[in-house]
């Protein structure tokens, strides 16, 4: 059966065989290739989607894998099936508590996961703060539309009407102050735990700070890159991921990642998402505008317990589509007008600066912190990959024993939000 012919649920279904295949080698490091520039000037991709952008380097993925993941939609069982094959009585305890949360838990998350993976050492561990439906991420969802609805009212007014383009303008940037605000919530029970554990760790590690991670093949396209031309970020160490969101697929495509290349690697979520948006297909291209944005499942709303956040998603729905989980992060988390500074002030460790690739961010960062910009992208001649541009490197990373890295805009955004909140506590 083609993609195309395929429901929501039976493209998950392929990508969980897809990425529990433990004889494909999809996502070896061997495998992925990188493109660099013929000589030192800069590479172009064409994408017909997003015209053309300048990078540094270009990943290229797997085909199968990038048909596969939009428009899918996995529940807390199948994820369960594959993390815990021989727990079938715990599963419907476990897919409850993924959706609705488990209070008063001693370790403060809902789930914990650890395992090793086969013949490759590998090792692997999932650790979910709360479930996907709770006071925090109903209200991302609430505010995502907010802002989504007032960035189409400013992008549909005309020249002239600059004081309602202005007073819009402001509308969008409060409610962006309360998600900001609202992602520290989320984000501050993983960093506190992950502070009490620093001083455990004896193993070298780099820590990926991340807003949301809807696919993960943009994180898999940077450390390749980083293992062919940074491999001391990689080589030897223990991989964190801290994240407010991450979807099933994802989690599923980080743990195929650590299987094929044998790597220890861990995720640290606040909660899951479970479906991603299928896009609209470019005609005559393989590019999907809009894809893999995170999206609410019906499966999983039906399974909410709490009558009064089911409706608030509810009350999200555009028709029968039901509502993005988290919108647009990396646009929610850019930095603030500098009126907004007493109420956030993480916004004061923040500067902008204008670059060749749009506004990129910067800051008075650490030297063991490392900045990259990802960009998925289907390239006319190269097929799907992502394009990577250095922003910003770790200084002499061999000799350091934790790593830092952040994806611009949404991770350094997310990263830069939680060290000033952190300084703030």
């Amino acid at each position: 059966m083609a993609n195309t012919e395929m429901t929501p649920q039976q493209k998950g279904v392929e990508l969980v065989k897809l990425l529990t295949d433990s004889q494909n080698n999809l996502l070896k490091l061997e495998n992925l290739r990188v493109i660099h520039p013929a000589t030192d000037t800069r590479l172009q991709i064409t994408d017909p989607a997003n015209q053309t952008y300048d990078c540094s380097a270009f990943v290229s993925m797997s085909q199968e894998l990038v048909s596969s993941l939009p428009g899918s939609r996995l529940s807390p069982e199948q994820l369960l099936q594959v993390l815990n094959p021989d727990q079938v009585r715990e599963r419907e305890q476990k897919a409850n508590s993924l959706i609705n949360g488990v209070p008063e838990q001693a370790s403060g998350m809902v789930f914990q996961h650890e395992e090793s993976l086969g013949e490759t050492n590998g090792k692997f561990a999932l650790n979910v703060y709360s479930g996907s439906a709770n006071k925090h991420s109903v209200r991302l969802s609430e505010l995502a539309k907010e802002a989504f609805d007032y960035k189409i009212k400013i992008e549909s007014l005309p020249l002239s009407s600059e004081d309602e383009k202005k007073e819009l303008t402001q509308r969008y940037d409060q409610v962006r102050v309360e998600y900001q605000k609202v992602l520290v919530d989320v984000m501050r029970p993983i960093h506190n735990n992950q502070t009490q554990q620093s001083s455990l760790e004896q193993k070298p590690e780099l820590v990926i700070e991340e807003d949301c991670i809807a696919s993960a093949d943009s994180l898999v396209g940077v450390m390749k890159y980083l293992t062919d031309s940074q491999s001391s970020l990689i080589e030897g160490r223990k991989i964190k991921i801290n994240i407010a969101i991450a979807t099933a697929q994802a989690v599923l495509v980080l743990r195929k990642f650590a299987l094929d290349n044998g790597l220890d690697l861990e995720i640290n979520a606040g909660y899951l998402g479970w479906g991603l948006t299928a896009g609209t297909k470019t005609q005559g291209t393989e590019t999907r505008a809009h894809a893999n944005y995170i999206q609410w499942t019906p499966d999983v709303v039906e399974k909410i317990t709490d009558s009064s956040l089911k409706a608030r998603i509810n009350a999200l729905k555009d028709g029968d589509n039901l509502p993005q989980v988290v919108g647009d992060m990396g646009d929610m988390v850019r930095v603030l007008p500098g009126e907004h500074n007493e109420t956030c002030p993480w916004n004061l460790k923040r500067i902008e600066k204008i670059g060749e690739e749009g506004a990129v961010e910067i800051v008075n960062k650490p030297d063991n912190v490392a900045v990259f910009a990802a960009k998925r992208m289907w390239d006319s001649e190269r097929g799907y990959g992502v394009a990577i541009n250095k922003v910003s490197l770790a200084e002499n990373p061999a000799q350091v024993q934790s790593i830092t890295m952040v994806l611009a805009n949404g991770g350094y955004g997310m990263w830069a939000i939680m060290q000033g909140a952190l300084e703030e506590d």
